[in-house]
């Protein structure tokens, strides 16, 4: 597979004009849930904790674009931002600080224009009895003192074009699935990414689904959830083996339908074990498309 670390401004010419609500962009799922290659004796709960085989910085030289991240938080003093931990379900992974690193990193090195979709908050976020704690500002405010001036401002709008992004030198749109932060927060935070996400166990329940999906397609920011969920019972008992497995039964197969007519209608899609797709490859050349008006097959 070929790194892709700057396709959006390779193709700036041709790419700008087009509204960033209107472009293919390729994504992770759980994509702070990553490890190296694991060994076969891994704990049966770690493969289905584990959801991508590269770090973050290099899922984004590969030519990620969205990120799927989850946010835990545990401490009950505000501002302990060593205490917010990207979590897959209730399984903490890692500090959110690793993760944000890397971001940082990227966004210093290229004018490429990210996705960051923090869509749920498993843990520390709804604890009702400590009513000091403000998890949510915690948060915001650690992303603003690391991330803030590469923050687009959300008065963008899902409907701009990817040179306006550019010509505010703003690359980072901050997606929040919370309506009192985005009203509280609302010079940074975007309204959130709606995830299209059909809780299917096999291929042809997730094909299904995602057909209806694209029969009548959301309007806004929204994303095709385009992998496999494993049940507590079939984790049990590792029937489907884990979700590096799941997805390696799938993946060939999802690169075919956004290689398809499906590839003109979406907006993100997220796969897990990215590597095993096409998506990224798929997204370039449809981004091409849409930007040209060619109508030739991929």
């Amino acid at each position: 597979m070929e790194t892709n670390p700057t396709w959006m401004t390779d193709e700036a010419t041709l790419l700008g004009d087009l509204r960033i609500d209107n472009i293919f962009i390729p994504g992770t799922h759980d994509s702070g849930a990553y490890t190296g290659v694991l060994a076969d004796s891994e704990k049966r709960i770690e493969k289905y904790v584990i959801a991508q085989d590269e770090p973050v910085l290099n899922q984004l030289i590969f030519g990620i674009r969205s990120l799927d991240l989850r946010v835990s938080y545990y401490s009950v003093r505000n501002h302990d931002y060593d205490q917010l931990y990207i979590n897959h379900g209730v399984r903490g992974v890692r500090p959110l600080r690793e993760v944000v690193e890397q971001i940082k990193e990227f966004l210093e090195k290229t004018r490429e224009i990210l996705i960051l979709d923090f869509h749920q908050f498993p843990i520390g976020f709804s604890n009702f009895r400590i009513l000091h704690l403000k998890p949510h500002e915690t948060l915001i405010d650690y992303l603003l003192q690391e991330l803030g001036p590469f923050i687009a401002p959300p008065q963008l709008t899902w409907n701009a074009r990817l040179q306006d992004f550019w010509n505010l030198n703003k690359t980072l749109i901050l997606a929040y699935n919370n309506r009192k932060m985005l009203s509280k927060y609302s010079h940074i935070l975007w309204p959130p990414v709606h995830q299209k996400w059909g809780n299917a166990q096999e291929l042809s329940k997730l094909k299904e689904y995602m057909r209806n999906v694209f029969a009548n397609p959301p309007i806004g920011p929204w994303s095709a959830q385009a992998e496999l969920t494993a049940t507590g019972r079939k984790i049990i008992t590792d029937k489907l083996r884990g979700l590096r497995q799941m997805a390696a039964s799938i993946n060939t197969q999802v690169t075919e339908w956004f290689q398809s007519d499906w590839g003109a209608k979406c907006h993100i899609v997220t796969c897990d074990f990215f590597r095993s797709t096409g998506i990224v490859k798929t997204a370039i050349s449809w981004n091409l498309r849409r930007a040209t008006g060619d109508s030739c097959d991929l």
